[in-house]
């Protein structure tokens, strides 16, 4: 049974959880940016994380959202609910609670021994609640869910291949886009820049240590010092040839030649410490 209801009353509790998983270095760890408003773009990456918590202010702003989510599920339940019991036979036995946030990552779910709470943040489409549930419902059949805590939750990123060959079946037309991918490849620098500020003021700095690799070329060296020394702060195509060419910079000036040697250093540093801003620079978000 697959059942919608939002309870404004539990929304204090999911913003003490979005806290209590920064002091756990969840978030940081997996280079979300954690902002207190909710960006046009990039709402993929972003936890939502205001300073205050005020959810009677938020759902009374947000509330159309919520119910037009609701009203998109009660157009395509059925027909969906039909669909998943060819993949997920002993759909039946469990129950399913659709219960939208005010707080936190665009989604989340959790999982109990005869129960899944399917946690879209407010203003998911029916397409992303769709792809939430198909993800919950795999890890839920397929996996074992009950060691699956912080740590073990940062390494599902990485197994979903069994979700991306469910929803693909269900979804032909559009490309399965786990978390992982998304964490891999959308960037915003500026937004990087303003998560580090607001962590710093929250407490909740990433305690990753970065380590310079031994293989590095001389340009990737140099690349590397500027953005390390320049940490959590966006450098400049010009500023990085500046350093690269130093007097012959105007001359010897290329975003192509700078993009490449970032591109080869990227590949010899862990994922996602370098974020781009397209058209102004990088920034090592630490």
């Amino acid at each position: 049974m697959i059942t919608f209801k939002f309870d404004l009353e539990k929304q204090e509790s999911c913003y003490k959880i979005v806290k209590e998983k920064l002091k756990t270095q969840f978030y940081q760890d997996l280079k979300f940016y954690v902002l207190p408003f909710l960006p046009e773009k990039f709402r993929n990456r972003v936890v939502f994380l205001p300073e205050k918590c005020e959810p009677e202010k938020i759902f009374k702003k947000q509330k159309a959202k919520i119910d037009q989510l609701e009203d998109s599920w009660n157009k395509v339940s059925k027909e969906f609910i039909k669909k998943l019991k060819i993949y997920f036979p002993k759909l039946d036995s469990i129950d399913i609670i659709i219960s939208p946030q005010l707080y936190g990552t665009i989604g989340s779910y959790q999982i109990k021994e005869k129960e899944i709470i399917i946690k879209p943040r407010y203003e998911r489409k029916i397409m992303g609640l769709k792809k939430l549930i198909i993800t919950a419902l795999t890890h839920y059949f397929f996996f074992d869910y009950n060691d699956k805590k912080d740590k073990a939750d940062k390494d599902w990123f990485d197994k979903q291949s069994k979700a991306a060959e469910i929803e693909n079946s269900f979804f032909p037309q559009r490309k399965h886009k786990s978390m992982l991918k998304v964490l891999d490849t959308e960037f915003a620098g500026r937004l990087a820049e303003e998560s580090s500020k607001y962590l710093e003021k929250l407490k909740a700095t990433s305690k990753t240590q970065i380590v310079k690799p031994d293989n590095l070329t001389k340009n990737e060296n140099i690349a590397f010092n500027l953005l390390l020394r320049s940490k959590n702060k966006l450098v400049s195509f010009e500023e990085i040839s500046e350093w690269l060419w130093r007097e012959n910079t105007d001359e010897k000036y290329s975003e192509y030649a700078i993009t490449k040697l970032i591109e080869r250093l990227k590949k010899k540093l862990p994922k996602n410490l370098i974020h781009s801003q397209r058209g102004v620079g990088y920034l090592l978000y630490v």
